[in-house]
This record gives structure tokens, C-alpha cells and sequence, in this order.
């Protein structure tokens, strides 16, 4: 452990020797001279923050152009030494930024900006080949720099390869690619955020501090996005989790509006006449889904499907957790007063996907009882009826540029061959549905 941490131990020496041999440097560069100029860069960011990074919130948009004008601010000369000599961040950084630029990529309007054509190199290329062209840049970047200083940055690079390629239908990769990402958040400790303290050393500045808290938060929330699509996937494939439940929950990050300066203010909870933001949607959306967990243990604690009081309390605890919805992002009766402010422009969206979210919830809960259980049967159908409306209802509140959304496929995938199955096993179960049903397929 003392050889590997001085940089000038032998140890590292080797590691720095062998890596300047292996054409680390020059690799590095060849990749990084694929990026975009920096006007290009600057539309797309834009693009990906209003179009993308709502859904989930894995970015805080002030932090990461902070990393960019610090990466635009780099000399030829400092990056002609090689990634090594640049602080760890800015090391992964491209590669983060490869990742933003393919989705912001995917999701470009039908009047796209026409300057972007020129990004495309050959006759024929469109933006989803260039699209697949940088976030495998993105992933290149990740390989070449291996493990040894893995980052926050290099998780949230992770993840969006992640959402990329669910974008694209590649669903085994993308649960393959989480799986390494949650990995990589488990070796900088993301897992542990509950119990890692910051020290405030003698020097350190009050605004050093009041940064370190809000990084801490990121940590935070990018930790519960992870166990939000691991468990999420692992239920949708029918596969194992990576993160153990076992572990205990880390914290939660506070749903704290973000500050124009961050070495200004701590992070404070948001009060009822703040907008709510993409983190406040993340926050809910980790108690639509938290009896996930609770249904994936059951499906292995009873294999026969003998349980049924307890499958009957766990749908009365998740029918709870809908009652206590907030009212802004309610289905029926929402309140509606920050629809119109500027910063609130997915809120619509929202609520769809909430009630999407509870929906799947429920069907996630019976489906492994519908070939013992009538019950189970009727609550999986209107569960699955009620994902169908909830899609419809997304489906219509979004443009063209949108229709690459992993989101409208899933669920509606899962709930179309449920309900159909259970009309093919018992058709003459549920005959008032069926009207229904057929409309919605």
C-alpha cells in the first residue's frame, strides 16, 4: 500500500513507464481529437441538458461546465504530457462528455440546426452513426485509462453509455455495462456515502467545504440512480441485481435547488413554494419503486406461490405510497402551479411516468401469481391496462425527437404479453376488460 501511493515509488514508476510504451499518450490523443470544436460541443450540451438529463438527473449541469471550461482551458503542451498528468476528473472527462454528445445526439428535432451536418465525415452518415461513433470514443477513453483512478466522473460516464444503449434496444449490453458501472461506483465508494464523512482540513476555505457538500450529494444521487436501474432491470429480465440489498441504504441526497454558486450556499431542502426540479422527480421516483426489492425477494422466498396475505400487504404498502404522491406530480387533480415556470417544462411528462412507475409496480408484484391466483390475475390486468393508459398518455405529450426513448417500449413491452397471456390462459376470466385491452394493443 506505501509502495503504491507516492507518485515517484517504483511501483508507479513501472506502472508510468509501461503504460508512455504502451502509446498511452498518443492513444489518448488520437481520441480526444475526435471531439467536436467547441462550438458544436456547446449546441449539443445544450440539446442534452434540456432533452436528456431531466429524465434521471445523473448531471448537475453547473458542476459538469465547470469540468468543461476547465478541459477547454487545457494547453496543447499539458495535454501533450499525457492523461496522467491531469487531475483524475479531467482525465475521464472526455469520456463523459463522448457519452453527452450521443444522446444529445439521439434525441435532435426533425428541424434540426443544419450546422450539425458537418460533424457527419462520410456521405450517407447519420446521426446515429455518429452518435454510436462517440459514445464507443466514450467507452475507448474509460478502457484505455483502466481502473487505477476511477472517478464520480467516470461513473456518470458509465451510466449514460448505459441509458445510450437501452436508447438503442441493445437491452442485455446495457444491463452488462450497468453492471460494470455500479462496479466502478463500488471501487470510489459511492455504496458507503452514508457513512464517509468529509474532514475539514485546518487550510481548507469555507467555499472548498460548501463544494465538497454538494459533490457529496452527487455522489449521492448518482449511487441511487445506479439501484434504481439495477433493480429496475433486474426485475424487467429476470436476472440478478449487483447491488445487495444486504448493504443497507445509503443516504439519500437532499432535494436542494442548486445554487448559481456552489462555494456559496450548503445544500438546504427546497420548500413547498420552490419549483420542484429533476432531482425532486429522481427522489419520488426511488419511492414509486423502493418495494421492488421487496417483490424481487419474494419471488425467490416463495417459489410455489403460496404467500398470498403477504403478496396482499405488500400491494396495500404500495397502494399507500401512491395516496402520498405529491401534489404536483399526481395523475388526477395535480396541482398545476409550476407547470407554466420555465425550469418545469417536463412536469406533464412526470406524471405519466408516475403512474407508470406504480403501475409496474403492481403488475411486477403479481405476475409470478397469475397461473395460481384469480386475484392475482385481475390486479396484473388492470396493472398492465393501466401502464398501457399512463404510455398513451407519455406518448402524446411528447415530439418526434423523443421517440427514441427506451421508456415507451419497456413497460409497454411487459404489459402487452402479460395481459395477453392471461387472456390466452383464461379467456373467459375479466370479460369488461376486454374492450379495453384490445383498443390499447
Amino acid at each position: 500500500e506505501n509502495l503504491d501511493a507516492g507518485t515517484s515509488s517504483p511501483l508507479s514508476m513501472m506502472t508510468a513507464n509501461s503504460a508512455d510504451h504502451g502509446g498511452l499518450k498518443e492513444k489518448y490523443k488520437s481520441m480526444i481529437r475526435q471531439l467536436p470544436a467547441k462550438p458544436y460541443i456547446e449546441k449539443l450540451i445544450a440539446c442534452y441538458f434540456r432533452e436528456v438529463n431531466w429524465q434521471y438527473s445523473p448531471l448537475d449541469e453547473g458542476t459538469f461546465r465547470d469540468l468543461l471550461k476547465n478541459w477547454h482551458s487545457l494547453s496543447f503542451s499539458t495535454l501533450n504530457k499525457g492523461p496522467l498528468e491531469l487531475p483524475p476528473d479531467l482525465q475521464f472527462f472526455p469520456a463523459l462528455l463522448f457519452q453527452t454528445l450521443a444522446l444529445a445526439l439521439q434525441f435532435q428535432p426533425v428541424d434540426y440546426d443544419q450546422s450539425l451536418d458537418s460533424l457527419k465525415y462520410a456521405a450517407g452518415m447519420s446521426f446515429d452513426d455518429l452518435a454510436s461513433d462517440y459514445s464507443e470514443s466514450g467507452c475507448q477513453i474509460l478502457c484505455l485509462l483502466g481502473k487505477r483512478h476511477t472517478t464520480l466522473v467516470t461513473v456518470q460516464a458509465g451510466f449514460l453509455r448505459t441509458a445510450y444503449l437501452k436508447n438503442c434496444g441493445l437491452v442485455p449490453e446495457s444491463w452488462h455495462y450497468l453492471s460494470q458501472t455500479i462496479r466502478d461506483a463500488q471501487e470510489v465508494g459511492l455504496h458507503k456515502v452514508n457513512i464517509t464523512q468529509h474532514h475539514r482540513k485546518p487550510e481548507e476555505k469555507p467555499e472548498d467545504v460548501l463544494e465538497n457538500l454538494w459533490q457529496e450529494q452527487l455522489r449521492r444521487r448518482m449511487w441511487l440512480i445506479l439501484s434504481l436501474w439495477d433493480i429496475h432491470m433486474a426485475i424487467v429480465l429476470g436476472r440478478p441485481t449487483t447491488v445487495d440489498p444486504r448493504d443497507g441504504k445509503p443516504k439519500f441526497p437532499i432535494d436542494a435547488p442548486t445554487p448559481k454558486n456552489r462555494r456559496e450556499v450548503a445544500p438546504a431542502p427546497r420548500t413547498d413554494s420552490d419549483p420542484p426540479t429533476s432531482l425532486t422527480m429522481l427522489l419520488w421516483n426511488a419511492e414509486v419503486a423502493a418495494p421492488l426489492w421487496d417483490i424481487f425477494n419474494l419471488e425467490k422466498e416463495d417459489p410455489n406461490q403460496n404467500n398470498y396475505p403477504k403478496l396482499e400487504r405488500m400491494h396495500k404498502m404500495i397502494n399507500q405510497i401512491t395516496l402520498h404522491t405529491p401534489p404536483c406530480f399526481r395523475t388526477e387533480n395535480p396541482d398545476t402551479t409550476f407547470d407554466s415556470h420555465p425550469d418545469c417544462y417536463w412536469l406533464p411528462c412526470a406524471r405519466a411516468i408516475f403512474q407508470n412507475g406504480a403501475a409496474f409496480t403492481v403488475m411486477a408484484l403479481h405476475r409470478p401469481y397469475i397461473f395460481t391466483n384469480s386475484n392475482s390475475r385481475t390486479a396484473a390486468l388492470k396493472a398492465g391496462l393501466d401502464i398501457l393508459r399512463a404510455q398513451r398518455t407519455y406518448f402524446n405529450l411528447l415530439s418526434i425527437r423523443h421517440y427514441k426513448m427506451f421508456a415507451l417500449v419497456l413497460n409497454t413491452f411487459d404489459a402487452i404479453v402479460l395481459v395477453a397471456a392471461i387472456y390466452i390462459l383464461h379467456p373467459t376470466e375479466n370479460p369488461e376488460y376486454l374492450d379495453d385491452v384490445l383498443q390499447h394493443f
